[in-house]
C-alpha cells in the first residue's frame, strides 16, 4: 500500500507493473518488470492504483475522480461507486477509502460495488488498510494517528503527534512527524514503541 501516500500511481503484482502513464494522459497501463509487453490497459486518467488478483482498481479522474474496476486484460472496465474516492485501499473483498463528496471520511464498498458504507465520522488522509484495521491520520484531531476495526468499530488513538505520509508495514507504522520538524518516525501498531527513525 506504499504507493498510495504517492498518489497510486505504480502498483506491482508479479510479473506485471501497473502505472498511469504521464507521458499518455495518466491512463492505465501495464509493462513487464523485464520491460517488455508494454500495453495500454484503458482511456482513463488513473491513480490510486491497486492491483488485486485478476482486478485493478483505480480512482477514473476522466470521471469525477470516482472508483473503478478492470481486469488486469484490460476488460470489463466498471464503475463502481459515484463518490470522489481518494487514498484507495483494496485489501481482500473489500475496498476502504476516503469519501472527499462527505468531508474525506473512510467509507468501505466491496469490490463488486455492493455494501457502500460509512466507518467513521473523523476527517481522515492517508488510510492503510492491514489486516482486520484500517490505519489513518485524523484531521478532526489534530492529524494524530488512530486506527479502527475495518468494520467501523473499536477506534483508538495511537499518538499525540501531527502526523502524515503514513505506510503500514508488518506491525509498525511508519510516518512523517510534523511534530518534531517532519522527521521519519515508527510506531507499532498497538501505539507503543514510537521512535525516530531518520
Amino acid at each position: 500500500m506504499g504507493n498510495i501516500i504517492n498518489s497510486g500511481l505504480v502498483s506491482y503484482q508479479e510479473p506485471w507493473i501497473y502505472y498511469s502513464n504521464w507521458s499518455d494522459e495518466n491512463q492505465l497501463y501495464k509493462i513487464r518488470i523485464d520491460g517488455k509487453q508494454r500495453t495500454k490497459l484503458n482511456n482513463d486518467n488513473s491513480s490510486d492504483i491497486n492491483v488485486v488478483g485478476e482486478w485493478i482498481y483505480y480512482r477514473n479522474w476522466s470521471d469525477g475522480f470516482q472508483l473503478y474496476k478492470i481486469r488486469t486484460d484490460g476488460k470489463a472496465r466498471t464503475k463502481l461507486n459515484e463518490d470522489n474516492s481518494v487514498f484507495i485501499n483494496a485489501y481482500a473483498d473489500w475496498i476502504y477509502y476516503c469519501n472527499w463528496n462527505d468531508g474525506f471520511k473512510i467509507y468501505r464498498i466491496l469490490s463488486d460495488g455492493t455494501e457502500r458504507s460509512k466507518l467513521s465520522d473523523d476527517v481522515t488522509a492517508s488510510i492503510n488498510a492491514y489486516a482486520d484495521w484500517i490505519y489513518y491520520c485524523n484531521w478532526s484531531d489534530g492529524f494524530k494517528l488512530y486506527k479502527i476495526r475495518t468494520d467501523g468499530t473499536e477506534r483508538s488513538k495511537l499518538n499525540d503527534d501531527r502526523s502524515g505520509n503514513t505506510n503500514v508495514i508488518n506491525d509498525w507504522i511508519y510516518y512523517r512527524n510534523d511534530s518534531d520538524e517532519g522527521k521519519l518516525y515508527k510506531i507499532r501498531t498497538d501505539g507503543t514503541e514510537r521512535q525516530v527513525v531518520y
